[in-house]
């Protein structure tokens, strides 16, 4: 036990037999383990040692970060709670904690003898029949191989979802921020994958903090957290901008969406005119995309350049030609103001075949996220978000890859204990199904 924790213990002080005494901290290892062997000794046991529930579960806290400690206790050949306590002393205060006398202790140096002999190299640990798996850890340096390939990208799409996460008596909204490598549509041949982040809020600190050392290209929607990303005097250079062309047009089909309006009834908004006349000049924009999806960066920019720059060019003097005769709370001029007032970042694909028109890779990255708060409804703390982006980092690259995430990690966690160092890549999802395919074929 440190220095800090020591003078931290020699603080605690609990009232017994009507005077005031300190306990020792091998006491307290052995009143914490007592109250650890079964779901309702907790209660008992504070008042076996008349000292109160609070003070107890502070004990157990602090003594988390100690858990080798814990279990070494289990086994102190003792015959009472300290060594100027002798057996008939310790019974008389409530049975004491006797290796030999008390359940506790059999029980807890049973479970470490049995992980013991049960353990395996990839630090299985069982006890009855459940195994106890350190997946984070153990899976921490394939998540910092994705991360690195992750920000190796000359181009990454980023979005963010909401999560709840539980807070004081209420959950607070949070977020879960994806950034997608996916070269596949200019023709790159780096294999796709994607990162998660969590946080408590949406505050603009969080893509500065995950993009600290990225200099590429950025494509998202356009909310204003992103912003210091694209500021000239940003180090180590400022990030080039791609916004989404699937968000501006949704804009426009919510205002002319006609199956919707006729489902709604009376209670619907009229067509606007202006937005179907919108949506049906972004689709010619869509339809040049769909040819030269998957060639390479230069002949989709030499496509662009030859078509898409014409079409451009109209659609924005016609927008701002009917903008100017719109009031400015009309639905429709929402719609407008929000492409024109960043029509630079909406253009910019026509300057780098590398820009996809959309951000789709990385909204369907989070539609698994968003399915899923359904089901399981909230995160129970920070870190229980954090594990959960972790875990989510590592499912989505191997979907992305085309392999069957649950049969990935149960054969990376049964070999990863003993991969060397130098060959972890072998076990990322694009190189384990090329180490797959020859025995697919065999059988």
């Amino acid at each position: 036990m440190d220095r800090h924790m020591h003078r931290a213990f020699e603080r605690l002080e609990i009232v017994e037999t009507g005077r005031r005494r300190r306990w020792s901290d091998e006491e307290k290892l052995k009143i914490v383990i007592e109250s650890m062997a079964g779901p309702r000794l907790v209660s008992a046991t504070a008042c076996r040692y008349g000292i109160s529930r609070s003070q107890l579960a502070t004990w157990r806290r602090t003594f988390q970060d100690e858990p080798r400690r814990i279990g070494d206790c289990a086994d102190v050949r003792s015959s009472g709670v300290h060594a100027g306590v002798g057996a008939a002393e310790a019974k008389e205060r409530g049975g004491g904690l006797s290796h030999g006398d008390h359940p506790a202790g059999r029980t807890a140096g049973r479970r470490r003898r049995r992980c013991r002999s049960k353990s395996s190299g990839a630090g299985h640990c069982r006890s009855g029949s459940v195994p106890v798996i350190p997946v984070p850890g153990a899976l921490r340096p394939l998540h910092d191989l994705m991360e690195a390939h992750v920000l190796a990208a000359e181009r990454l799409h980023g979005d963010d979802t909401t999560v709840p996460i539980l807070a004081k008596g209420k959950t607070v909204t949070g977020r879960t921020w994806v950034y997608v490598r996916d070269d596949r549509p200019f023709g790159g041949q780096a294999p796709p994958a994607a990162l998660f982040h969590a946080s408590r809020d949406r505050s603009a600190e969080h893509p500065e903090r995950h993009l600290a050392g990225y200099g590429g290209i950025l494509q998202t929607d356009a909310y204003a957290g992103y912003g210091r990303l694209y500021d000239g005097n940003r180090r180590p250079r400022p990030l080039t901008q791609g916004l989404c062309w699937s968000h501006a047009r949704r804009k426009f089909f919510e205002l002319a969406d006609i199956a919707r309006s006729a489902r709604r009834g009376k209670s619907a908004a009229p067509i606007s005119p202006l937005a179907l006349e919108a949506v049906k000049r972004i689709d010619v924009l869509f339809d040049i995309e769909r040819e030269v999806n998957g060639r390479s960066a230069e002949e989709r920019l030499a496509a662009r350049q030859e078509q898409s720059v014409v079409v451009l060019a109209d659609l924005e003097d016609w927008m701002r030609t009917e903008r100017a005769r719109l009031s400015r709370h009309a639905p429709v001029a929402k719609a407008m103001d929000y492409m024109l007032k960043r029509w630079e970042g909406f253009a910019r694909f026509t300057t780098d075949g590398r820009i996809c028109l959309t951000n789709n890779a990385a909204e369907r990255a989070v539609r698994s996220l968003a399915l899923g708060r359904k089901s399981w409804l909230f995160a129970g703390s920070d870190r229980g978000a954090d594990r959960c982006a972790f875990m989510l980092t590592l499912i989505a690259t191997a979907k992305l890859n085309d392999i069957d995430p649950q049969a990935w990690l149960a054969d990376v966690l049964a070999r990863i204990a003993d991969m060397p160092q130098t060959h972890l890549g072998e076990l990322l999802p694009w190189n384990w199904k090329a180490a797959e395919e020859p025995l697919a074929l065999a059988s």
